[in-house]
């Protein structure tokens, strides 16, 4: 038997081995140093966004450029909410309108959608308000609005006001800078469209139609407007190809 053969074989053999684990055991040890790390830094990341979130951190401000694309079809005031999912949505496609959206509907008045929102302010409302101007048809408002990673939702409404109950909206959308939202003239189902000057608030009524007066209960949810079909006061001509209203989003 060669036993130098043998005895230069095994310690070879030792060698590698201890090679071997050497560096198989500072690779375990690099990698766990690695993954500890990793769990520190998104430990920390995770403790960043919830005294983000904590703080209401997260804000940014944003145009809503919104343009009348009817014609002599002012909008009214419009009523603005800044909120999240847990608000309640201005309107639910067949399903009847709130108080507050019936009367902004037919009279142009957020008052009613104010007080509504501004009560529930500790479920999902960060601002209920108004813009006072109105927009007429070819023109464009601007509104500023902010919103936050715990408030990320904008909903807006207006009264187009040479009808009955027809009003434009946007209902809980994310705004991003050079987003662009379309509303079509929606009806809120709250008032017969008899097209009556006796409740018909617009300009081509000289806003005889603001005395309140309900012309009677409509369809009874809320869909899309059929337009003026020239049956009463306001001629057929003010009616309208849809969509009534377009937004375009910028940063403020």
């Amino acid at each position: 038997m060669n036993w130098k053969g043998l005895i230069f074989s095994i310690i070879l053999y030792a060698q590698v081995e201890t090679s071997l684990s050497v560096d198989i055991s500072n690779h375990t040890l690099l990698t766990t140093e690695e993954v500890l790390l990793s769990r520190s830094n998104t430990h920390q990341n995770n403790l960043r966004v919830r005294d983000l979130q904590a703080s209401g951190g997260g804000e940014r401000k944003f145009i809503l450029n919104v343009q009348n694309l009817s014609y002599r079809q002012p909008f009214s005031r419009f009523f603005i909410l800044v909120h999240n999912s847990q608000a309640t949505p201005l309107y639910t496609f067949g399903e009847p309108s709130s108080k507050g959206l019936a009367r902004m509907a037919e009279y142009g008045q957020p008052g009613g959608l104010e007080n509504y929102y501004k009560n529930i302010r500790s479920s999902g409302v960060k601002l209920a308000t108004r813009y006072n101007g109105i927009t007429y048809g070819g023109k464009t408002s601007q509104i500023e609005v902010t919103v936050s990673n715990e408030y990320p939702l904008v909903s807006i409404v207006a009264m187009c006001e040479n009808t009955n109950d027809c009003f434009v909206a946007l209902n809980a959308v994310r705004v991003v800078n050079g987003a662009v939202f379309e509303s079509p003239g929606l009806d809120a189902g709250s008032e017969v469209n008899n097209e009556s000057c006796d409740s018909v608030p617009g300009p081509v009524c000289a806003g005889k139609g603001r005395r309140l007066n309900r012309s009677g209960f409509g369809e009874g949810y809320v869909h899309v407007h059929r337009g003026i079909l020239g049956i009463g006061d306001v001629q057929q001509e003010l009616t309208w190809l849809n969509p009534m209203m377009k937004v375009v989003v910028s940063s403020s």
